[in-house]
């Protein structure tokens, strides 16, 4: 290049980097061709060495950097090799310039030299070559030694194995330069970093030394977080429970106390005012989460792993002694999850036997006292804390759990906790005090339960502290609201209930006094309302949670006793749960509180059904809730009541049945039901209340489980079963009136709702109490009304009156679901004959439906219910629509579905503009066409029969499915791919079953679907991809099978493929394409259609062959070409299945084989 053309180059550069929007579009354009050619590296190369223009030096590395990366392979291998020494020598002379001037130049040169040494790592043994070459950087002056390090941490954050096309060949990258290279740079990186803790290294400038400590640093953790097993998993999130999977052969870690080093380094850099220093730090304790999550199995000697762990031990315990560090809010929260990497029980339990666990316990549990009483501090760190408290469960012995649960005296904490008595006090928040230490309970797993008990209690006050300070604070408060995050507030609910299953009495008895106290400043106004509500929701989801999960029925250290704290527990919620229904106003997260504790509480009663002391403490909260709202008693009073009853500390134990609970109306079934009714007709301004109580409802009925009894007999638990039982659940299947059905917004909701009935209607069959006929009579009067008003004024009036169009509109949703609660033959032809065959042809409902299909078609709200229902109607899910073969009903269903197609794709395909053409258009279109598909695929109906009594019905509406199809241009269908999956569908069956129609169309118009089919290949959506393989499949072997044939269709072949020789072959070109990348899922599936295309077109599939192989450079091309060859080995010219068998396996082969080439 020239000195003239160098400034022009440069200019261009600087116009690219500098200039306005204007410039840089212009400059880009000039300049991309030359880093888009691969015959311009030699070119590129000798400009790095011509200038020291900025600007040029950061286009021209990149180029090359990305040049190289796409297009290696064409790269002869002496421009390879010349490329890589101009770069290390480059770095060598002129690297200490860039490490001054810029670092981001110097980055760019850097990562240009670590990609070619990784692209060319497997066509070059000499591994050694990399390290010698290093090696003159490290042994250089400091700036060198800092490019060295430099060099190291980059090569292994590139040689990292990645996902994608090269994936294989990355991941044997990885793992060789794992086995040959990285424990060497990793023993360079901890040996640099041994001097600086020693003081050995000091370098006169300070900024040298710091940046030379960052990057030993930062070389060192880049090795310890490589991706040892190529595994591949980039998800960040992951890196919490994976193990640091270190190669046995890294005996630096047997010679050396490694996190010794670490904490040591981490104290002398906290110990600095220097915000290089402090980040420095932070690199070490992030180097030491990784060091913590050391595969146990990595020590063979026990003195060395016990040494490592207490090396954890001590270092953790000097940072909370001494606060080391914990000023800065990253090295709080990276301490946090160093803590929370040594939870796993396995690991504590190894730990619980080291002389120092106690002192690391202690320690642990002030910092997380402290950092539970400062929540506002870190919100988000906290979790690591907690998290190991829980699993420190795991190592308490069980009969210490029984011996703590021995010396709960369940009367006293009771009576203690309504009378306001501080029990906690008087125990002195102690448990260990109770105990003997001169037994044999080891006095250090008492201490532990008293840590977590402490905890649990501050964390539990913690989230009182939250709901206050954010209610005072209002808008201007910055902290997100837990209670307002499913995510968070699930998470922490978790954590709460896990801590809660050791003392589960305490715990509970100090939930109960921290309500009532509570409710009395409430009552005394010392706490205003909001307060109040968001305190007294955080307790109902706590109980919620620690009843549930605790499985207080399934505990293996519960006793009796706990069910009667539990039932307190369950008997505050309802009895809250009742006062709330009272009340005029409505606290939306409270009543998700309640209904989130229903569901849990359902699991429980069914899991607690096989002990009968569950049940009587369960079913006497319901008997004490009815006396308490039966004399409007409060519940401090209803409880104190029935704890202090003499005799008896709960006074519903007497009202107990003796029967099964199953032979009677269950009045804990009573309140959960009450309570979604009282929701559905009540909470009409709060969709997501309407909408969470019939999720609880439907969840209800379709909930079924097996518990073993006391006898160990197994018993089955229908849970629909026992509503039936309920006189709440009968009226409603007789009447279904609920208020929330008259409001138009939650009329989605009618058809989960009708579904939720209907169930219940099917199951109560047995009983006969209720026909079906008289369950659906309301809906059919209402048709019937409809009907009568159609009559007297027109089919207009569904339109023009509001009040029948939305009736119309309910009923159809009503429809829906009942059909979808259909699912066998006897119930869905219960409705088949109340819908068409009740009445003559002219006058039953289906008939009254489709009359109105011309006026409906164009209003988007009556017409997608009404297909929605229909699709639903035509769905042979298992086989529920099977008529007698004497009946006529499936071609009557048939000519029914056809004659609405019909109606309404003539009248849209005449439409010509739409307001939202989504919806307008496009779903009515997939509704259309999914509910033809169900006809098509139902298997209820023999299509010959059309053609043998000229009926025109299917050839119709065929045709106007087929242009439906054709008016959605391919961008669209693109764009709207997730919603229109019905469009390939349809094709899938029409190809298969019905191919003649498609020869019936232009050319260009089988050219056209034959083009969109070939863009639902590349979909992300697996379904719709695998559906595009069997309509070419489908496509293909038509053609192949006819194509010479003398008959009309085999000449409409022969014309097709001269007049359009293009749709196929693209379709060949691009299923390589595919196949080689490797970004497709099923080789079975691909090749399928292969197969016939290749065998149609063998020229085409020889200038493919061809054109892939002349890419390559010469040591490949042979390679490629062999692969080639014995992708059809042993295949004949037909679509014989054996054949296609051989096939399947040489394209699986073949595919292995060409990806390992082209990488």
């Amino acid at each position: 290049m020239s000195e003239a053309e160098l400034q022009q180059l440069q200019v261009l550069c600087e116009a690219m980097y500098c200039g306005n929007k204007e410039e840089q579009n212009q400059a880009h354009t000039i300049l991309l061709p030359l880093v888009s050619n691969v015959g311009n590296v030699s070119k590129l190369k000798n400009i790095l060495g011509s200038t020291t223009h900025v600007h040029t030096l950061i286009f021209t590395t990149s180029g090359l950097l990305q040049l190289i990366t796409n297009e290696w392979n064409k790269i002869e291998n002496n421009e390879k090799e010349e490329l890589k020494e101009f770069v290390i020598s480059y770095l060598y002379n002129k690297g200490v310039e860039l490490l001054n001037l810029s670092s981001n130049i110097l980055g760019n040169f850097v990562r240009l030299y670590v990609r070619i040494v990784k692209l060319s790592w497997l066509e070059n043994t000499n591994y050694a070559l990399i390290t010698k070459q290093v090696e003159y950087f490290l042994n250089s002056v400091t700036s060198h030694w800092i490019i060295g390090l430099y060099i190291y941490a980059a090569l292994i954050e590139d040689m990292h194995p990645q996902c994608g096309v090269n994936s294989a060949k990355s991941r044997r990258c990885a793992i060789s330069f794992r086995d040959y290279v990285l424990k060497d740079i990793f023993k360079v990186g901890i040996e640099t970093l041994e001097e600086f803790v020693k003081g050995s290294i000091r370098i006169e400038l300070r900024v040298e030394e710091n940046r030379l400590l960052m990057k030993v640093l930062e070389l060192i953790y880049n090795s310890l977080s490589f991706d040892f097993m190529g595994t591949m998993i980039n998800d960040e999130s992951s890196d919490e429970n994976i193990s640091l999977m270190i190669p046995q052969s890294w005996d630096i870690f047997n010679e050396k106390n490694i996190p010794k080093l670490f904490f040591d380094m981490y104290e002398i850099c906290m110990s600095e005012v220097d915000d290089i220093r402090n980040c420095c730090g932070k690199y070490c304790i992030r180097s030491l989460i990784l060091l913590g999550s050391l595969r146990k199995t990595f020590f063979s000697n026990e003195k060395q792993k016990i040494r490592y762990m207490n090396e954890f031990l001590g270092g953790i315990n000097k940072i909370i002694e001494k606060k080391i560090g914990l000023h800065d809010e990253d090295c709080f929260h990276e301490l946090c999850r160093l803590i929370g990497k040594i939870d796993t029980s396995i690991r504590l339990q190894e730990l619980s036997t080291y002389s120092n666990f106690l002192s690391w316990c202690n320690n642990i549990y002030l910092f997380t006292m402290d950092g539970m009483k400062n929540w506002k501090y870190l919100c988000n760190s906290k979790h690591y804390l907690l998290g190991i408290w829980s699993n420190m469960l795991n190592i308490i012995p069980p009969k210490i759990i029984k011996e703590i649960n021995s010396k709960t005296d369940e009367k006293e904490l009771l009576n203690d906790v309504m009378n306001n008595k501080n029990f906690f006090i008087k125990k002195n928040n102690s448990i260990s005090n109770s105990f003997n230490t001169n037994n044999d309970i080891d006095n250090k797993y008492l201490i532990i339960c008293d840590y977590i008990y402490n905890i649990t209690i501050v964390f539990i006050n913690s989230r009182l502290e939250l709901a206050k300070y954010i209610c005072e604070t209002g808008d201007s408060c910055e902290m997100e609201n837990p209670l307002y995050n499913d995510v968070l507030r699930s998470e922490q609910l978790e954590l709460i209930s896990n801590l809660c299953k050791l003392q589960y009495n305490f715990i509970g008895g100090k939930i109960l006094s921290i309500f009532y106290e509570l409710k009395n400043n409430h009552e005394n106004n010392l706490i205003n309302k909001s307060v109040f509500i968001e305190q007294t929701t955080w307790l109902v989801f706590i109980i919620s949670s620690i009843i549930s999960t605790s499985a207080i029925s399934n505990m293996k250290f519960a006793n009796s006793d706990n069910f009667k704290i539990n039932s307190e527990l369950c008997f505050l919620v309802f009895s809250l749960m009742e006062q709330t229904n009272k009340s005029s106003e409505v606290f939306e997260y409270l009543e998700f509180a309640y209904l989130n504790c229903l569901e849990l509480f359902k699991k429980v009663y069914i899991n607690g059904k096989k002990n009968n002391n569950f049940l009587k403490e369960m079913r006497s909260i319901a008997s004490r809730i009815i006396s308490a709202s039966g004399n409007n008693n409060s519940i401090t009073n209803s409880s104190n009541n029935n704890v202090n009853a003499s005799g008896n500390n709960f006074s519903g134990s007497s009202l107990i049945s003796s029967k099964n609970d199953e032979e009677n109306n269950d009045p804990l079934i009573d309140l959960i039901i009450s309570k979604i009714l009282f929701n559905l007709n009540n909470r009409l301004e709060y969709d997501q209340i309407i909408k969470r109580s019939l999720d609880l409802f439907h969840d209800l009925v379709s909930g079924m489980n097996i518990v073993c009894l006391e006898d160990k007999t197994p018993k089955l638990i229908v849970f629909a079963r026992l509503l039936l039982k309920n006189e709440k659940i009968l009226k409603l299947l007789h009447s279904r009136d609920t208020k929330f059905l008259e409001v138009s917004k939650y009329y989605k909701y009618r058809t989960n709702y009708y579904l939720i009935l209907t169930k219940l209607l099917f199951m109560e069959q047995n009983t006969n109490s209720l026909s079906f006929e008289e369950y659906i009579s309301p809906i059919n009067n209402l048709l019937e009304c409809i009907k009568r008003e159609i009559d007297i004024n027109g089919k207009d009036i569904i339109l023009k009156n509001n009040a029948i169009k939305l009736s119309f509109i309910g009923a159809l949703r009503d429809l829906r679901g009942i059909c979808m609660a259909c699912n066998n033959v006897e119930t869905y032809n219960m409705f088949f004959n109340f819908f068409i065959n009740s009445h003559p042809l002219e006058d039953n409902k289906m008939n009254i439906l489709t009359s109105l299909v011309e006026i409906i078609w164009d209003t988007y709200e009556i017409c997608v219910p009404f297909l929605k229902f229909m699709c639903e109607f035509v769905y042979n899910k298992s086989q529920r629509i099977t008529f007698p073969k004497s009946s006529p009903n499936g071609i009557l269903l048939f000519k029914v579905v056809s004659n609405i197609l019909i109606i309404i794709s003539n009248n849209l395909l005449q439409k010509d503009k739409f307001c939202d053409i989504y919806k307008e258009k496009y779903k009515i279109i997939s509704l259309l066409l999914n509910m033809f598909n169900n006809c098509l695929n139902g298997d209820f109906v023999n299509f010959a029969i059309f053609d043998l009594y000229n009926d025109d019905i299917l050839n119709n509406s065929l045709n106007l499915a087929l242009n439906m199809c054709l008016v959605i241009p391919t961008n669209d269908l693109l764009s709207y791919i997730k919603h229109l999956k019905p469009y390939f569908s349809f094709l899938d069956l029409v190809t298969k079953n019905f191919f003649q129609r498609i020869l019936n169309l232009e050319f260009r118009l089988i050219a056209d679907i034959i083009h969109n089919v070939k863009e639902g290949l590349c979909s992300f959506d697996y379904t719709v991809s695998m559906t595009c393989c069997s309509i070419l499949d489908n496509i293909v072997t038509y053609i192949f099978t006819n194509r010479k044939s003398s008959s009309e269709q085999g000449q409409i072949i022969k014309n097709f493929l001269e007049n359009q020789p293009q749709a196929l072959k693209e379709v060949l070109n691009l299923m390589f394409h595919l196949i080689l990348g490797g970004n497709f899922g099923s080789t079975w599936s691909m090749s399928q259609p292969l197969l016939g295309l290749i065998l149609l077109d063998a020229q085409g599939y020889f200038k493919i062959q061809e054109q892939l192989i002349s890419q390559q450079s010469e040591e490949k091309k042979q390679k490629l070409r062999h692969s080639f060859c014995k992708l059809m080995d042993h295949i004949d010219s037909n679509l014989a299945s054996n054949n296609r068998e051989n096939f399947t396996r040489n394209l699986y082969t073949f595919a292995q084989e060409i990806r390992n080439i082209l990488i």
